[in-house]
């Protein structure tokens, strides 16, 4: 489990956290191009106000005027352009009765943020996220929530387990093409060898910044 640090001004959020949320569009829509900010093992979610808004990671409906149709019909529209992981925020007291309306409209449940304000770190079943604490009793500018290790769509999805003698092309945005065999992890910069692993049934996958840089701390290559 870790912490992430949520805002209405992402300003707010300290520099080097492991997960930061902030706004995307509303009456408290944050500086454009916020989350460049933040290193780039820091996960970013995107949160929206408005349920038209094709936009975002999370749909804020928790005191925020958004009814549990109207989630669902967010919910709906980002699947159907194709983010197949939106998360609705609500607070406990709506949670069960947000899943019902979903339940009822014969929906797949989205991902869950609940906000519980115990003071403590929690985990509620079904919630991918737990907001535990607020700004006002922080006294600060954000509030911390408990999230599980892996959230999909935010987190890039888990290498596949190898077998020692398997290898995996890895491609990098802006870091070429590197190849993962067991726990040696390598760049490969000729177009051939690409192509010849292709050939000979190697998979592929693409990965962030975050997970490249941890492959290489992990590798046994030397620098």
């Amino acid at each position: 489990m870790r912490t992430m640090y949520d805002a209405l001004n992402p300003l707010n959020i300290p520099d080097d956290v492991e997960m930061a949320a902030s706004y995307d569009d509303g009456s408290n829509e944050p500086p454009q191009n916020w989350a460049k900010r933040f290193p780039a093992t820091t996960r970013i979610v995107v949160i929206a106000r408005e349920p038209a808004d094709n936009r975002g990671d999370v749909l804020d409906a928790g005191d925020n005027g958004v009814t549990g149709e109207e989630l669902l019909s967010w919910v709906r529209l980002r699947r159907a352009n194709g983010y197949a992981y939106p998360t609705g925020y609500c607070n406990l007291s709506e949670y069960e009765g947000y899943r019902a309306i979903f339940d009822a409209a014969k929906e797949p449940q989205p991902l869950w943020w609940v906000a519980d304000y115990s003071g403590s770190p929690h985990e509620i079943p079904g919630a991918i996220a737990v907001q535990y604490i607020d700004y006002v009793a922080l006294k600060t500018g954000y509030d911390l929530s408990l999230v599980a290790d892996y959230w999909p769509g935010i987190d890039p999805a888990p290498i596949p387990a190898m077998e020692n003698d398997q290898m995996l092309i890895v491609d990098v945005p802006e870091q070429g093409i590197w190849l993962l065999s067991g726990s040696l992890y390598c760049h490969i910069d000729t177009p051939a060898v690409v192509e010849a692993l292709v050939a000979a049934g190697v998979k592929r996958a693409t990965i962030d910044v975050a997970m490249h840089e941890t492959l290489r701390a992990a590798s046994t290559t030397p620098a």
